[in-house]
């Protein structure tokens, strides 16, 4: 549900909003979520402010103490649901319980998601001469010494109108993103689990079945095209799963295509020939570049 209420007010900051336009901004994407979600809308100057953010599901609880916003044409989107051109998005301490019905536990699960909270930024904006979007910023804070940050721009997008927004993702480009990413626990909290049950038998021996799959995983990095990952990006990459399960450090990755990359490139190559064609076709123009800096975590 975070991730849908990021991704929704993501519509493409600007002049003051009236509570009018916030109220309704906020009733457009509540409508469009898949569970009820309650807030207090008000303003804080030039923004929108939400507080006091809760969606229930059954035995699940998420809050958000604060969530702002703020974008350039957001009044069309109030009213017509026409995209807005740029947003500022905001999200203070975004946390999830899963309560058991019993008024002491999920008085203490409530209390010990506090030190579990996720607060984020999101600062996006289209440029409809062009027809390009670009990411300026998407920071993640997770807890302790954890956090994303990534930069992007996209062609091909139209946001002059949803319709027009959802016909162009279709044929919408990426020329270029730049994805860091600071972890000490952040790969076992959120994808080792996913990774282990997805590649490890049922009766099959973690330890063992794992060690293979680096040893596997590692041989097809190797095999990976010159043209689009450099001896030192192979070489990074394997170094961190060397590191798994617990890799512990700053990634970069940074990703350059020239012509872009989109469907456009992948579709018809899986219709043409019922599978993936040859990397070094598919990922011309495209160079990717990884780094992996271990170290300790920050006293």
């Amino acid at each position: 549900v975070i991730a849908a209420l990021l991704t929704a007010l993501a519509l493409p900051a600007a002049a003051q909003q009236s509570p009018a336009v916030c109220e309704e901004s906020w009733a457009r994407l509540a409508l469009a979520l898949p569970i009820a979600v309650t807030a207090e809308i008000g303003t804080d100057g030039p923004l929108c402010v939400a507080e006091n953010v809760e969606a229930n599901e059954s035995f699940a609880q998420i809050m958000i103490d604060r969530v702002t916003w703020d974008g350039q044409g957001l009044d069309r989107f109030a009213q017509d649901a026409v995209p807005p051109r740029s947003l500022m998005l905001t999200v203070e301490r975004a946390r999830s319980v899963r309560l058991t019905g019993d008024p002491r536990t999920d008085y203490v699960r409530r209390a010990q998601a506090l030190n579990q909270a996720v607060s984020g930024r999101l600062e996006m904006r289209w440029d409809q001469l062009t027809s390009r979007l670009f990411l300026d910023t998407l920071t993640v804070d997770f807890p302790g010494e954890n956090a994303l940050r990534m930069t992007a721009q996209a062609g091909g997008v139209d946001l002059s109108s949803m319709s027009a927004l959802r016909t162009s993702l279709g044929s919408a480009v990426v020329s270029s993103m730049t994805v860091d990413v600071t972890t000490f626990g952040l790969f076992e909290a959120y994808l080792l689990e996913r990774l282990v049950l997805t590649a490890v038998a049922p009766d099959g021996d973690p330890q063992t079945e794992m060690s293979a799959l680096v040893t596997d995983l590692s041989r097809q990095v190797e095999a990976l095209p010159e043209t689009s990952f450099s001896a030192e990006t192979r070489s990074a990459m394997i170094a961190f799963l060397a590191d798994l399960p617990s890799p512990g450090g700053d990634l970069r990755i940074t990703f350059a295509a020239d012509p872009p990359f989109g469907w456009i490139r992948i579709v018809p190559n899986w219709l043409n020939a019922g599978g993936a064609r040859d990397p070094e076709t598919l990922l011309d123009g495209v160079r990717i570049r990884f780094e992996y800096n271990a170290r300790p975590p920050a006293q």
